[in-house]
């Protein structure tokens, strides 16, 4: 067996420091600008660009089987509700499941204060995460799922070889594009999804990775964007002359439904 560096991602979970080793074989070819060696901060990679984050010491993401949840209902103090999540959830993903899938258990998520993460039983938590601040005050999970591009199908080989390394379940590949595969975390796994999307990027053998985030709706946010009063929607009534080609779907409206379809874009700009 190779022999192992000690390149550890020091970030934090709830549990405390997990250390993820970076084997030879997937450090070849990390640019320094992807080094994070000894650092404590909080971060994901957009774009080959590290944005930091700062913990929410207060709240955290947690994932229990539903058939345990009267058990975690009991034991937890003032825990309600629950978002229960199937096999068949992951589909808002875009994720075409692999023949290998295996987690055949229904999961329901909490998000928790201090006081009820600790009154649940370890033994009912399959995963749990802690939540962050962003740079304008918004609460922002880390869900169990993790996104990875492949450089080429060279790559799905590796990909399977750290899966059982580190513990992570492969949920399946991106139906619209082949080559980004979705993996799953839990609490056997080496770290969170947060911690595993930027060991994968940081190997250097994947094109991007990163975690799935759960971020909370702010409808009442002032964007930051200076050519935002420029923007318009599908079809522009603003500007006229310099209109978008729709893929002639404009000649769609001289139906008589098709007025009834309201397109919305929503960014949240995580």
């Amino acid at each position: 067996m190779k022999k192992l560096l000690s390149l550890i991602i020091a970030v934090i979970t709830f549990y405390g420091c997990q250390n993820v080793i970076l084997s030879e074989e997937y450090q070849e070819n990390v640019p320094a600008t992807r080094a994070s060696v000894g650092s404590s901060d909080y971060y994901y990679w957009c774009d080959g660009v590290k944005i930091p984050l700062t913990v929410n010491e207060n709240k955290s993401y947690v994932l229990v089987e539903t058939a345990k949840i009267e058990s975690v209902r009991k034991s937890a103090v003032n825990i309600r509700g629950g978002n229960t999540r199937t096999i068949d959830n992951y589909a808002a993903l875009g994720i075409r499941s692999s023949k290998e899938f295996r987690m055949q258990k229904s999961l329901t998520s909490f998000t928790l204060d201090n006081a009820q993460q600790k009154s649940i039983n370890p033994q009912d938590v399959v995963y749990e995460a802690p939540y962050f601040k962003t740079s304008d005050g918004a609460d922002l999970g880390i869900m169990n799922v993790f996104s990875v591009q492949l450089t080429g199908e060279q790559d799905l080989a590796k990909l399977q070889k750290i899966a059982e390394e580190y513990n992570l379940e492969i949920l399946g590949e991106n139906k619209f594009d082949p080559s980004i595969y979705y993996l799953s975390c839990t609490k056997e796994s080496k770290g969170n999804a947060l911690e595993m999307a930027n060991f994968m990027y940081e190997s250097g053998a994947f094109e991007y990775a990163t975690p799935e985030f759960i971020v909370e709706s702010m409808p009442d946010a002032a964007p930051n964007d200076t050519y935002f009063s420029y923007q318009w929607n599908l079809k522009n009534v603003s500007y006229p002359g310099i209109d978008i080609n729709y893929v002639n779907a404009r000649n769609a409206f001289a139906f008589p439904y098709i007025n009834d379809i309201i397109v919305a874009v929503v960014d949240n700009g995580v």
